[in-house]
């Protein structure tokens, strides 16, 4: 679903600005302007008012690549390889902490129409340095796969319908993964590979229809969520039965959720009751943690220092989904995740939450009580398998949570 950038305030020094418009989605607003040269970031806090990021000491190392680009989309490999893409069909590797980026394009999507708008790049998934799986958000509808990190990219996927519009993708393993977009013939596309994204099948079923207007949000490719079902592992993960969940909104009311049966064929529609949805809300992430605690994030990103609707828990003692009991997220939150055994600063807990947006980042031990962790603003965030969590967001930044 089209979303523009989130707010910040910009302010310039002596410099001349460039026009920008928000990626290949334009702003109710119409076009802002951003500064090329020098360009400090002051986030809109819940109370009103505003303060210098510099004026708090962050637990996020900044780790800026050579680009202006919004990035919604970051995969981390482990602590000193990630990939991340966003706006102008901006894609980056680092193999060594951030401390230097290279760009990887993928020279197609730069060759069409010099009518066309510039590609935005949302979604993506890293197997390694060198295997990687990203997917565009928009027309052209497409996915694409390289093995030799990006001196060739295979298009592995193309929907040729004009509302086609890939909201995220997510791996369970070396081979399965899954795709999921906006509505076309008013069912939901959902996509499967079993062979690491090489190949791709749309899966059909009535199950997938939804009300005109109901979609999902392209914020930070964690709208969908990928787990074991319920049923107990088997010797070989290959086989473990999986279940999909993905998060909605555009249509008054509440926030919808799509979950799959555990052969991921068919699905049911249930409502968040504690997030609202209509054209700007719904919501925009979830998470899941090994004793089957689900948080979903969102809220309304045109009031993003709000932080009414922005989270829900699914409790698994009531399988019911409600409000966490103490402190919330200080405004709209477009990603949320769940660490255990993660790289973090001796204050926090080793096996947490995180959730970012505009206004910031909150983390908690329990999911019930939020904590502030930085004013910083990120559109995305992730963790390695070696326990690093990586975050991205506009104008290029990429951080990495420090270890002390």
């Amino acid at each position: 679903m089209p979303l523009p950038l989130p707010m910040y305030l910009p302010f310039t020094i002596g410099v001349t600005s460039s026009p920008l418009t928000a990626a290949n989605h334009p702003s109710p607003s119409g076009p802002f302007w951003l500064t090329v040269c020098l360009t400090l970031c002051v986030a809109v806090n819940p109370l009103g008012s505003s303060r210098s990021l510099a004026q708090s000491e962050s637990p996020w190392t900044n780790l800026q690549t050579p680009s202006i680009s919004s990035l919604r989309g970051i995969s981390p490999v482990d602590r000193n390889t990630a990939w991340v893409c966003g706006s102008q069909s901006a894609l980056f590797r680092t193999i060594d902490q951030g401390k230097s980026w290279t760009s990887h394009p993928i020279i197609e999507l730069k060759n069409l129409t010099p009518s066309s708008p510039p590609v935005e790049l949302r979604s993506i998934h890293a197997f390694s340095a060198e295997c990687v799986i990203v997917a565009t958000a928009g027309t052209p509808c497409r996915i694409y796969r390289t093995q030799d990190a990006g001196t060739t990219w295979n298009r592995v996927f193309e929907h040729p319908a004009k509302e086609a519009f890939i909201d995220g993708l997510k791996f369970y393993d070396s081979n399965r993964g899954f795709a999921f977009g906006d509505p076309v013939d008013g069912k939901v596309m959902v996509l499967r590979t079993d062979d690491q994204g090489k190949s791709w099948k749309q899966i059909q079923h009535e199950s997938l229809n939804v009300r005109d207007g109901e979609a999902g949000f392209a914020a930070s490719n964690s709208s969908l969520m990928l787990f074991q079902s319920s049923k107990a592992p088997t010797a070989n993960p290959a086989n473990d039965e999986l279940s999909l969940w993905i998060g909605l909104g555009g249509k008054v009311g509440s926030a919808p959720i799509l979950s799959s049966n555990e052969n991921i064929t068919s699905f049911k529609m249930t409502s968040v009751e504690p997030i609202p949805s209509y054209a700007s809300a719904g919501i925009f992430s979830l998470a899941r943690s090994p004793d089957g605690k689900v948080i979903a994030v969102g809220g309304d990103y045109k009031t993003p220092e709000s932080p009414i609707g922005n989270i829900a828990i699914f409790d698994p003692e009531i399988q019911d989904w409600r409000k966490p009991k103490g402190e919330l997220p200080r405004g709209f939150r477009s990603c949320v995740v769940y660490a255990q055994n993660a790289i973090t600063p001796e204050s926090l807990s080793k096996s947490l939450w995180i959730t970012v947006g505009p206004t910031g980042s909150e983390w908690s031990s329990d999911a019930e009580n939020w904590h502030p962790l930085s004013d910083d603003p990120y559109h995305a965030v992730q963790v390695a398998l070696d326990g690093s969590i990586w975050a991205c967001g506009s104008m290029g930044r990429v951080a990495i949570l420090n270890s002390h």
